[in-house]
C-alpha cells in the first residue's frame, strides 16, 4: 500500500534513482514528512488487525441499520467511531504529553 507500481531498470536502481511517489507520498512528503513502508507482519500488526476489525464489523453493523447507500454510510460512520473507541479504544499508559 502506498507503493508505486513504476518498476526501475538495474542502471536506474543502481544510479540511486527513486521510484516515483504516490499521491499520498506527495502529500506527505509537501508536508515534510516521511513514509516509512512496514514490510514485515510485525510492522504491520496494528494496521492489520484494525483493517480486519473494520471488514468483519462494518457489513454487520450495516446490514443491522438497513444501510443502503453511501451517503447513509457515512452518516453512520461519526456514530460508530465512538461505538468503535468504547469497545476496542485502551487507555494511554503514560499520561504524559510528549509533543507541543
Amino acid at each position: 500500500m502506498f507503493f508505486s507500481n513504476e518498476k526501475l531498470s538495474i542502471e536506474d536502481e543502481l544510479a540511486g534513482k527513486m521510484r516515483k511517489l504516490t499521491q499520498y507520498g506527495e502529500v506527505l512528503s509537501g508536508l515534510g514528512t516521511q513514509l516509512i513502508h512496514a514490510r514485515s507482519p510485525q510492522a504491520k500488526g496494528r494496521a492489520e488487525r484494525l483493517w480486519e476489525t473494520l471488514q468483519s464489523r462494518l457489513p454487520v453493523e450495516f446490514a443491522k441499520r438497513n444501510i443502503k447507500t453511501d451517503a447513509q454510510a457515512n452518516a453512520f460512520l461519526f456514530e460508530y467511531i465512538e461505538l468503535f473507541n468504547i469497545r476496542f479504544g485502551a487507555p494511554p499508559t503514560k499520561k504524559k504529553k510528549t509533543h507541543s
